[in-house]
């Protein structure tokens, strides 16, 4: 698929970059011209399987609704920056959130490239776990990662590369299986981490784990 630049948005204005300030996340660095959305009036496609959605629970706060860290929410979290990650994405990205109102917000720009991350302890029943997630990737921008961790330990790592990542109006399912777990040992610090060079972008929302 090819994207276009565009010189404005007249359904968001706040989608210029130029017009956002550095306390105020953005998808993009101030001055490079942000790539249009496949169309903001529609609501985002899904590609989760169904029919085995029964078996898996969301962790607690999966959906990220008791609000942002520190007010509310069930995960613990870092940034190198000013701004809040956990948010309403419809105004910034021109996407709801795939479930609820919420979404945590991995990269992004606030005033500098966005290092982040959202860790709680998990009771997990099994080594698998899946969460939804809609990337933003824009050309030339690269060293970009997002890792998941149990207890400190790399367990998923993936580079977030244009065009494969750029996934802009699309919420892609991302399944992790086959994780050894220690024999009893069952609550692991899990976090979702985001390391920048010169920024990308992963909405993450759903975060649900597998019940045998």
């Amino acid at each position: 698929m090819r994207w276009r630049l565009v010189l404005g948005i007249a359904v968001l204005v706040s989608l210029d970059p130029a017009a956002i300030s550095a306390a105020q996340p953005s998808l993009c660095p101030p001055g490079e011209r942000r790539l249009s959305a496949p169309n903001l009036r529609d609501a985002p496609a899904d590609t989760a399987a169904t029919g085995e959605r029964h078996s898996w629970i969301l962790v607690g706060d999966g959906s990220f609704e008791q609000g942002d860290c520190g007010a509310g929410s069930a995960w613990t979290c870092t940034t190198n920056t000013t701004c809040s990650w956990i948010l309403d994405p419809l105004h910034i990205w021109g996407y709801p959130a795939y479930d609820g109102v919420m979404a945590a917000w991995l990269g992004g720009f606030c005033g500098t490239p966005n290092s982040n991350s959202f860790c709680q302890d998990v009771f997990l029943e099994s080594a698998q776990l899946r969460w939804r997630w809609m990337g933003y990737v824009a050309e030339g921008h690269a060293s970009n990662f997002v890792y998941v961790k149990f207890n400190g330990d790399i367990i998923w790592a993936k580079e977030m590369t244009w065009p494969e990542d750029h996934t802009y109006g699309t919420w892609e399912v991302m399944t992790i299986e086959g994780v050894y777990l220690p024999e009893g040992t069952n609550t692991y610090e899990v976090c979702f981490e985001f390391e920048a060079t010169n920024g990308a972008n992963m909405l993450i929302d759903y975060v649900e784990m597998w019940r045998p």
